[in-house]
């Protein structure tokens, strides 16, 4: 009698497990048809989501560039690593992404590291006429500067240390991160404040899209070194300009 008790209970759990199966087989099969329709209905992929939000960001940044009007680099020394003092005049024929940071601020060595990326990427495609530069501005020795970045594995990035701020002053930055697009002519065509996504291959293809697109105010052309106004102008035109400014998360 118990035996066959036994029996009983035994084919009863066994059908209980056998339609338990079931039911959840017939629930995966349900969820992988209705994710595969809606996959074929939408042309976005699932892992192509990122991807677009990525791109969506790039194109907020980038599309600043129309709403900014171009005001002249204002000519202030920097210093670089090697002792010698460079100007931004001196990347002129170049687009120039020159990026405000400072040792005390934590993302913008995230950012630093996303630019070396970028670097390698514009020399990966052959890339020659657009250059970064990062401008330090709590400069106390190139020591505690490069140290810094050895701390955060950042290696091959150009610097120049703003001993005095005055670049930061003259150009107008009150926080850090900061950068600004500067076209081959010399002429600041985009202001952003925040963190960007330097590393992005589409950040990569927009800048390259960027460098020959950009021209001078319209009928300027490249301006001589006496009619370029004084740094004291450069607040003046700043104020007059349209900046816009995308905060990206």
């Amino acid at each position: 009698m118990n035996k066959v008790r036994f029996l009983t209970i035994k084919v009863l759990f066994a059908s209980v497990f056998l339609s338990l199966n079931f039911v959840f087989c017939n629930m995966f099969l349900l969820f992988a048809t209705s994710k595969l329709a809606f996959a074929n209905t939408f042309p976005i992929k699932y892992n192509e989501v990122s991807n677009l939000k990525n791109k969506q960001k790039v194109d907020n940044f980038f599309n600043l560039v129309s709403d900014y009007n171009p005001i002249l680099e204002p000519k202030v020394e920097l210093e670089l690593p090697n002792g010698n003092k460079a100007m931004l005049k001196d990347y002129r024929g170049q687009l120039l992404v020159l990026y405000f940071w400072a040792t005390w601020c934590n993302g913008c060595f995230k950012e630093l590291s996303a630019l070396e990326k970028l670097k390698e990427n514009l020399l990966y495609r052959e890339i020659t006429d657009i250059d970064i530069l990062t401008v330090t501005v709590d400069f106390k020795s190139w020591e505690r500067v490069q140290t810094a970045l050895r701390q955060n594995n950042i290696k091959n990035i150009a610097l120049a240390a703003d001993r005095q701020k005055s670049l930061m002053a003259a150009m107008g930055v009150k926080s850090l991160p900061t950068v600004f697009i500067i076209n081959k002519d010399g002429y600041v065509v985009l202001r952003h404040e925040g963190q960007n996504l330097w590393d992005d291959e589409y950040m990569t293809a927009k800048l390259i899209e960027l460098k020959d697109k950009v021209s001078a105010t319209s009928g300027a052309g490249v301006k001589k070194e006496n009619d370029r106004p004084a740094q004291s102008d450069i607040i003046s035109q700043r104020n007059s300009a349209k900046s816009k400014t995308i905060i990206i998360n």
